[in-house]
């Protein structure tokens, strides 16, 4: 799922929906390569804490949740969540 600029807030759920409530997850946030990137490591937290936060109250099992800062391979504002 992808996030605004600078945020945390989750605008669109779809995607989170289709997790079934008991749901083993990991998640894992990212943000983009621009700013500061101690900044970008709180950020990315900030998003896989959020996405935690929600599948939780929907019944999903999140086992483990990690801040990754931008890297090559996502360069973009994510967070990925996989299901085990």
């Amino acid at each position: 799922m992808t996030f605004p600029v600078n945020s945390s807030k989750i605008e669109n759920t779809a995607e989170l929906d289709g997790i079934a409530k008991g749901s083993t997850v990991e998640i894992v946030g990212y943000a983009s390569p621009e700013g500061n990137a101690d900044a970008n490591v709180v950020l990315s937290q900030q998003r896989a804490d959020a996405v935690a936060a929600y599948l939780k109250a929907r019944g999903v099992n999140v086992v483990r949740t990690n801040a990754k800062g931008a890297d090559s391979n996502h360069a973009n504002r994510i967070a990925i969540v996989t299901i085990k």
